[in-house]
């Protein structure tokens, strides 16, 4: 009879893990948190009001990909690699991405800018509830610079 109860208590952790538990920070968790970002230079948009942004992991990559929503017809999206409970400084202009752009992008106006140099900083990563947290400071090849904070709460990808 344990042995049996042990394995629900089992059954039941690892489907909150996987987000498979609606409303425990799972799958259906896909609420954003705001960020103050702020581009200037040539491109010019404060997202600090937006709470459009979004943001998937995906944990055997260990991947994190996010992007703001629209404003001023703007967006910034990054890729930045986390580990389980892991922070770190990926570097916002390298590698490239298989479709040529970098890590960090920002896209106006129907195109897509790159980042030339900078970081995105991974502050704070719950794998438990899929919260993470950090910052941007980067440079675009258009001379548009890239900082503030982020925060998002992912979905799994």
């Amino acid at each position: 009879m344990l042995e049996r109860a042990a394995l629900v208590v089992g059954i039941g952790l690892l489907a909150i893990a996987c987000g498979g538990a609606p409303g425990l920070g799972g799958a259906d968790a896909t609420a954003a948190e705001s960020s103050s970002l702020m581009l200037s230079g040539p491109v010019r948009a404060d997202f600090s009001g937006d709470k459009g942004g979004a943001c998937a992991w995906r944990p055997s990559a260990f991947l994190l990909n996010f992007t703001t929503g629209a404003v001023q017809g703007t967006k910034v999206e990054f890729t930045a690699q986390v580990g389980i409970n892991a922070v770190g400084d990926p570097d916002a202009a390298t590698p490239a991405t298989a479709d040529g752009l970098t890590p960090l992008v920002v896209r106006a106006g129907g195109k897509a800018i790159k980042a030339t140099s900078g970081t995105i900083h991974v502050t704070d990563a719950d794998v438990t509830t899929h919260a993470f947290k950090g910052t941007v400071d980067a440079v675009m090849e258009d001379g548009t610079k890239v900082t503030g904070s982020w925060s998002c709460t992912a979905t799994l990808a």
